[in-house]
């Protein structure tokens, strides 16, 4: 009779329906339950020993059917398979709770979609077939390629500085010659007074646009719905390699006319104690540049006319340390800033990176990541590395 009992209570496709809406509801009456716990649980314990020994009951029971869940449960390694590590007690639910249970019951959950889908015959063969590639011997070279990064002979660029960089650890103070769209003057003090924030620590903010930042006035066009434009083909945009004053003027001008401007900057830290910026990409919808700022560095204060501009959106990714930069080496100020790191991170988008949101919105550019890395020192790969960093801010 009791292997009656027993072979009936088994699981099996003509009864799975009646035992699925059985589980569905105890789940519900479980998280019901659950809800009703008191938040002070501990102190209900030390006041009641029969809740107390009930409650160990049925926490040992939910330990020790988890363990037979974790007991089903394999992942594939190089040496076969092996078994999960099991739950000892309450710091392992309260510390490892996603890592030893939630994973691998996700993946056992996947591994039977597989094999149901395997069953009813909805995973297909693939259609087309791949032949595989053929694999091409290396040629190993007598001598090895230089590598760039590590050339001794060729000139430190900062040592053309002008302005030599200050590598004593001394703090930084702002050295701006001239404020632009100024609502303050250059050398006025924020006082405590003066700031809607009520817990800034220090007395003074030495900042020189903290005003202008946050009493920024957004242009009325940024509250208005409007339709994306995608950007012009890279092979129809204009580019031009800035490293002379005369292209540096002509880029300004046109950039004071645009809307919104793209930029992204490239640093250079290698074997360099304090760093400084190697390269600026600035991009509107109509044209690209690429500016030297090792030679236009004493001319690049100058683009405090469009980047203080609160007329003109400043478009970065990630713009924490490109904020950085642009004030200790040019004393340059970013006035209304949009960041598309932290815009992917508002829409809940599943990654961030740069080169995931280039997928996102066109699949037809992809960044050159391999010529990143190149040294700033060497200028024969300059036509692939233009190409890389127009891609890369656009």
């Amino acid at each position: 009779m009791d292997e009656e009992n027993a072979s009936s209570d088994c699981l099996a496709s003509d009864n799975f329906e009646e035992f699925y809406s059985k589980l569905q509801g105890v789940v519900l009456g479980l998280t019901r339950n659950a809800a009703t716990l008191p938040t002070d649980i501990n102190f209900h314990r030390s006041m009641d020993s029969g809740f107390s020994q009930e409650l160990d009951m049925f926490s040992s029971r939910v330990l020790s059917l988890s363990n037979n869940i974790l007991g089903l449960v394999t992942v594939a390694d190089a040496g076969g398979s092996k078994t999960l590590r099991k739950l000892r007690g309450l710091d392992d639910i309260v510390d490892h709770f996603h890592p030893l249970l939630v994973d691998p019951v996700d993946h056992l959950l996947e591994q039977v979609d597989i094999c149901l889908d395997e069953f009813s015959g909805s995973s297909l063969p693939i259609a087309i077939a791949v032949s595989p590639l053929k694999v091409v011997p290396k040629v190993h070279n007598t001598f090895p390629a230089p590598v760039i990064q590590h050339a001794p002979n060729i000139q430190k660029p900062q040592l053309l500085f002008k302005n030599k960089i200050d590598n004593t650890g001394a703090p930084w103070y702002p050295t701006l010659h001239h404020k632009y769209h100024a609502k303050v003057p250059l050398g006025h003090l924020i006082r405590d007074s003066d700031s809607e924030q009520a817990n800034i620590s220090n007395s003074t903010i030495y900042h020189p646009y903290y005003y202008e930042i946050t009493h920024l006035v957004y242009p009325e066009r940024v509250y208005h719905p409007s339709t994306p434009v995608q950007p012009n083909p890279l092979s129809s945009t204009p580019f031009t390699w800035v490293s002379t004053a005369s292209d540096f003027q002509s880029m300004l001008k046109k950039l004071q006319r645009a809307k919104e401007v793209a930029v992204d900057l490239e640093y250079h830290n290698y074997r360099s104690y304090a760093g400084f910026v190697c390269l600026m990409q600035v991009s509107t919808r109509e044209e690209d540049w690429v500016v030297d700022t090792l030679v236009l560095r004493e001319e690049m204060e100058e683009l405090g006319e469009v980047f203080a501009n609160p007329e003109i959106i400043k478009v970065f990714h990630g713009a924490e340390s490109d904020i950085v930069w642009l004030q200790q080496d040019f004393n340059l100020y970013i006035v209304n800033l949009f960041d598309t790191f932290h815009a992917s991170k508002v829409l809940d988008f599943p990654r961030h990176g740069l080169a995931n949101l280039l997928e996102i919105t066109n699949s037809d550019i992809s960044s050159l990541i391999h010529y990143q890395s190149t040294s700033t020192r060497n200028a024969s790969i300059c036509t692939l590395r233009h190409t890389f960093l127009v891609i890369h801010i656009r």
